[in-house]
């Protein structure tokens, strides 16, 4: 799977915490803006240093700041993706 690199911060979007805690219980969080995004995600991205960084398919998963694969919702993805 093929991971895409963001031109902003993982969870830097405005009002993330409020957003993602509107979350419904099948939903997941955006990594960019917190908006609640349903399986099948549209997009995946890995986050990594303890949330300061986007990974890629190499991230070590092992290591202690690698926080999963998450969601980035298709309005972020097209807003943000780089290419």
């Amino acid at each position: 799977m093929a991971l895409a690199q963001y031109s902003v911060p993982p969870f830097s979007g405005k009002d993330y915490n409020k957003k993602s805690t509107r979350c419904k219980d099948d939903e997941t969080p955006c990594a960019i803006c917190g908006k609640g995004v349903k399986e099948p995600w549209p997009y995946t991205a890995a986050v990594i240093r303890g949330g300061g960084a986007w990974g890629d398919e190499n991230s070590d998963q092992n290591d202690p700041g690698w926080m999963g694969l998450w969601p980035i919702g298709k309005d972020c993805h097209k807003k943000y993706v780089i290419r």
